[in-house]
């Protein structure tokens, strides 16, 4: 009864910050949910009736409709903008929209599923519009606090995993919900990826170690970010804490993208111009050392191992004009780049060019605004290039890791913009 209290409140507590116009508790509810969204699910699906659960389950369609019926009410009060679409928007639609509206065809045409379809789009799609209608005109920064409510709340559900687990991966509390048509479970397949060394590697809320890690990762950037800009002991705290939980992960990736962040948190505080090329560099030559890494077999374990395999057989599936949206394109690689090139095809390039293109404004924005040091634009810099490290090895296409980094670039362009429309320097307006 309690998760389904849980996911009533919050989605009233959307409609109604939606009515009212309260973007802060909108922002705030929206971010927190999609942390919490899989675990309460789950959990609502295993004791709840069929009709109750699937109420529940559209959530990303639902939070679709009522950004999008906000974001239409703001356009309609300046009509001059109601009809036209500047560059931001332009390449939403050339660079995203149109490759996935293409794939959609393409599946269609090959014989998918319309579930497939339907999770090929919550993939791909909604988290960079729904990102970009929820900050159209919000030039305001995401509160702290709920960074640290989420921090708390995963690293104490991990600490009660790792000393209630008694050996028996159907403790994990997803467990009975991984099960494929053939009545395999699939966490017992890979039980690699839940033990190391016959411990648990915990997942706190999430549904695998790597997304608890990653998230951890994240959590400490930000608050890294904190402290170093306002020397405050409570954020090192926190970061500490958010580095406890990449230890109970037991998994190198929350490790990878922590040093990056770092790494680039200091450029950034040592530049006075920051470049793309680097932000982008430090990514690529960690991607470059893990494959060397792993080549000489230093890094050695099975789930590490087979990401080798993938990119060296990942030709026998590429088809120029993509695959389209599939269970096996979807799901079949641990890299999101590889999954992307195997679902677009080569249109998969304007898929990490819009990315790119984000961070790019982003970096452009830090570059030219008068008020530096800001922590909350030091960690959407790191954050926003550590991911492209992820991006290489684990599949992140839908994970709250990539909806985070989505909201943290486009709440950092709409903060100095004052509204995408409003734009004279990053984002100019365009009417076709």
């Amino acid at each position: 009864m309690l998760y389904f209290a849980i996911l009533l409140l919050a989605y009233t507590l959307l409609l109604y910050s939606a009515v009212k116009k309260l973007q802060g508790v909108l922002i705030s509810t929206i971010i927190i949910l999609c942390c919490f969204y899989d675990y309460l699910f789950i959990k609502l699906s295993y004791s709840f009736p069929l009709l109750v659960v699937n109420f529940f389950k559209p959530f990303q369609e639902i939070l679709l409709l009522i950004t999008t019926a906000v974001f239409i009410s703001r356009k309609a009060n300046n009509q001059s903008l109601l009809f036209s679409f500047n560059c931001l928007e332009q390449k939403i639609i050339y660079w995203v929209a149109i490759p996935i509206f293409l794939e959609i065809i393409i599946s269609f045409c090959n014989g998918s599923g319309i579930s497939d379809i339907i999770t090929g789009f919550r993939y791909f799609f909604l988290p960079i519009i729904i990102a970009y209608i929820l900050f159209y005109d919000y030039p305001y920064p995401i509160k702290i606090n709920v960074f640290s409510f989420i921090l708390v709340i995963i690293i104490g559900y991990a600490i009660y995993q790792k000393y209630t687990f008694r050996g028996n991966l159907s403790e994990l509390w997803m467990y009975n919900f991984n099960t494929n048509e053939f009545g395999e479970n699939l966490i017992e397949k890979g039980w690699f990826n839940y033990l190391k060394n016959g411990f648990l590697r915990c997942t706190s809320v999430f549904t695998t170690p790597i997304d608890f890690s990653i998230i951890c990762s994240i959590l400490s950037l930000i608050f890294f970010s904190e402290y170093i800009n306002k020397r405050n002991i409570y954020y090192l705290v926190q970061f500490l804490i958010g580095l406890f939980g990449i230890s109970l992960s037991q998994t190198r990736i929350g490790y990878s993208i922590l040093g990056i962040g770092i790494l680039i948190t200091i450029y950034i505080i040592m530049s006075e111009k920051i470049k793309i090329t680097l932000l982008i560099g430090f990514p690529i030559l960690g991607i470059i050392i893990t494959f060397f890494l792993l080549s000489f077999g230093i890094i050695s374990d099975q789930s590490a191992l087979g990401r080798i395999v993938q990119y060296v057989e990942f030709y026998k599936d590429f088809k120029p004009i993509g695959n389209g949206f599939f269970y096996d394109t979807l799901f079949n690689y641990d890299s999101f780049i590889l999954c992307t090139f195997n679902v677009f095809g080569f249109l998969g390039i304007l898929y990490f060019l819009f990315y790119l293109y984000l961070l790019s404004l982003a970096i452009n924005i830090y570059n030219n605004k008068q008020a530096k040091s800001i922590a909350a634009d030091m960690y959407t810099l790191s954050i926003g290039s550590a991911m492209i490290y992820v991006f290489g090895f684990h599949h992140i296409a839908g994970s709250y890791s990539y909806w985070l980094s989505i909201i943290l670039l486009f709440n950092m362009i709409n903060r100095y913009n004052n509204g995408y429309n409003k734009s004279k320097q990053c984002i100019t307006s365009c009417t076709v």
